[in-house]
């Protein structure tokens, strides 16, 4: 694992813990975000993604790349929050 992922996870570990994810509820993968939260899904039998969304201006862009992409990727549900 490089110096960068090293103080990525310790960031993410730490954020986890300050909420109570425990270790066995965190997961991290590599790779293009659209095609690793897929296969985690179904890998998991995943029944929702909760996800971020950006908007923009107004009605223009309601949803960011990857939250588009992964409502017509994932076997599951998606909320866009």
């Amino acid at each position: 694992m490089n110096a960068r992922r090293k103080e990525l996870q310790a960031h993410y570990c730490a954020l986890a813990g300050k909420f109570g994810v425990t270790a066995e509820h965190r997961h991290s993968r590599e790779g293009h975000p659209v095609a690793a939260i897929s296969e985690f899904a179904e890998e998991h039998d995943v029944d929702v993604i909760v996800m971020g969304r950006v908007q923009r201006h107004g009605l223009e862009k309601l949803l960011g790349s990857t939250t588009e992409h992964i409502l017509y990727q994932v076997p599951c549900s998606v909320l866009a929050v």
